[in-house]
């Protein structure tokens, strides 16, 4: 509706975010990382980006951007394993991967305190990451802000202080 109607519009589509690192602090306090995405590789994004790219599409003074969609990815594929050594060397010590089932993942954020809804939907999008649907670098950031996204282990680095 909105594109039909005649107005400016332009939509940021993201896939994940480093933030959701938190939701497994639990896991990784226990020295494990379990994320049912199998060797799928994922371009985790970190939420300041998207609002980097956000505040360029409101500043910018000419209709060149206008009317289009943005997929707004982190600068780089990393598949969990790869995440849990970037965690590993952050923390100082060891963080095994595991892959669980998805109907494992989903008891395990229900056990965590996840609304069942939202962990549901959360285990949806794991299974894209398994069946390896989401490794792409986008480079709609760099073109809306003119620099490189902020890479995992520079933001786990910023908050590593909630994981021990």
């Amino acid at each position: 509706a909105l594109e039909g109607s005649g107005l400016v519009w332009n939509h940021l589509r993201t896939i994940w975010f480093q933030q959701n690192m938190f939701g497994w602090a639990a896991g990784i306090k226990q020295g494990v990382f379990p994320i049912c995405s199998g060797e799928g590789q994922v371009p985790w994004m970190n939420l300041d980006d998207a609002a980097d790219a956000s505040l360029a599409l409101l500043l910018k003074g000419d209709s060149s951007w206008d009317n289009k969609v943005w997929t707004i990815t982190g600068p780089e594929l990393l598949t969990s394993a790869q995440v849990a050594d970037i965690v590993s060397k952050a923390l100082g010590k060891e963080i095994k991967f595991s892959s669980p089932t998805p109907e494992d993942q989903l008891k395990g954020l229900v056990g965590a305190g996840w609304p069942e809804w939202q962990a549901r939907g959360v285990v949806e999008l794991l299974g894209t990451f398994e069946k390896k649907q989401v490794e792409f670098v986008s480079p709609d950031f760099k073109t809306l802000t003119g620099k490189e996204g902020t890479k995992m282990a520079d933001w786990f680095e910023t908050v590593k202080a909630s994981f021990v």
